[in-house]
């Protein structure tokens, strides 16, 4: 029976006044683990032979009783409103579980002398009623190429739940697990998406949300530009300096040796040039990221 994990279903059982609606969880006998949901139902089975009376115990105390057909709570517990007998069977049915109150906790049937012990431990699962990508300002991460940024996948759930996590980035499979996840991006990428997933022990999935966010890489490439330029007197000279960048990067022309700026555009037209402006020429590129430097030379000959 090791790892047999079996579905069952509970469907409107009447015991006395008290109805238990439908409910679906999740038995593994092999391990004495029952699963269920926050605030759904939960039946714990006792399947050995009980002689005379019945007991339920939790925390090593009982909290249930039968006997001479009479069944008893014992009302200084935690779980005595949502604990009955199912029926005339020897199973419990706890009504409303609660992860605070019911998650990780051993229930245990035998007879009143405690002998042909059964134990169960309960796993209560949150379903998860959001994701978000904390990092994410409108849907929008921003990080700098090629420097790894940590994302948080933050999930809601009342109460707080306790998912698997998965990232995934421009569709091209899981790249990640936890709630936490280093991304170094390149302008290339398009988005991240988190996945937040609470699973039963079967591999049947309770609940799953997701979030995903577009990506905005910034950077900025090394300028260039070609050099030398060789022009006539009077005529127009042209110096081009060329920088991808993101955000958008700011120009600024120099002649070498001269702090005064020439133009402030990417392009730097010389009109009616003349031999005296024959040198170097320095364009400087700047944007949030950082900035860089090209040279040109500009050659201006006689007629």
């Amino acid at each position: 029976m090791a790892g047999r994990c079996e579905r069952l279903r509970l469907c409107a059982v009447t015991h006395g006044f008290t109805v238990i609606f439908l409910c679906t969880l999740v038995v593994c006998s092999a391990e004495g683990v029952v699963e269920g949901f926050e605030g759904g139902a939960a039946v714990l089975p006792c399947t050995v032979s009980i002689q005379g009376n019945l007991r339920w115990s939790a925390l090593n105390q009982p909290i249930l009783i039968r006997t001479g057909g009479q069944v008893l709570i014992e009302q200084n517990t935690q779980w005595k409103d949502v604990i009955s007998l199912v029926g005339s069977s020897n199973n419990l049915s706890i009504s409303k579980i609660s992860r605070q109150r019911d998650d990780g906790k051993n229930f245990t049937c035998s007879d009143a002398q405690g002998t042909g012990q059964q134990a169960t431990t309960v796993r209560v699962l949150v379903r998860i009623s959001g994701v978000g990508i904390e990092q994410a300002s409108e849907g929008q991460v921003t990080l700098t190429e090629g420097t790894p940024k940590t994302l948080t996948c933050t999930v809601t759930g009342n109460p707080n739940p306790n998912p698997f996590y998965s990232w995934m980035v421009d569709d091209g499979g899981v790249t990640g697990q936890g709630s936490s996840y280093s991304l170094t991006a390149d302008r290339s990428m398009r988005s991240v998406r988190c996945t937040a997933t609470n699973k039963y022990s079967d591999g049947s999935v309770l609940s799953t949300k997701e979030a995903t966010a577009t990506l905005n890489a910034l950077y900025l490439d090394t300028p260039s530009a070609t050099t030398p330029v060789n022009v006539t007197e009077d005529e127009t000279a042209i110096l081009v300096c060329s920088a991808q960048g993101n955000p958008q990067s700011t120009f600024a022309w120099k002649m070498s040796k001269s702090a005064e700026v020439k133009r402030t555009s990417a392009v730097y037209r010389i009109e009616n040039v003349q031999r005296s402006a024959s040198g170097e020429y320095t364009c400087n590129v700047t944007n949030s990221v950082g900035s860089g430097q090209t040279t040109v030379q500009l050659v201006v000959q006689c007629e």
